[in-house]
């Protein structure tokens, strides 16, 4: 797993950190062979790239910094 984007067959429960438990588990379940339709995660990797490419990471540690 590389990138913004993880295929469910790519993911095991070793990537929860990185796609996260929801992501991780279907993962299991891909690899497992159960009936999961074909799909992918954002990573955290890629979620951090998006907001610091489009300017907003300040702008929501000022409004978490405000709640």
């Amino acid at each position: 797993m590389t990138g913004s984007i993880a295929w469910f067959d790519e993911l095991s429960v070793g990537d929860t950190a990185s796609a996260g438990g929801k992501g991780a588990n279907l993962g299991e379940l891909t690899r497992a062979g159960l009936p999961v339709p074909p799909g992918f995660v954002i990573t955290a990797a890629g979620y951090r790239q998006a907001i610091d490419e489009g300017g907003v990471r300040s702008e929501l540690r000022e409004v978490f910094a405000e709640a």
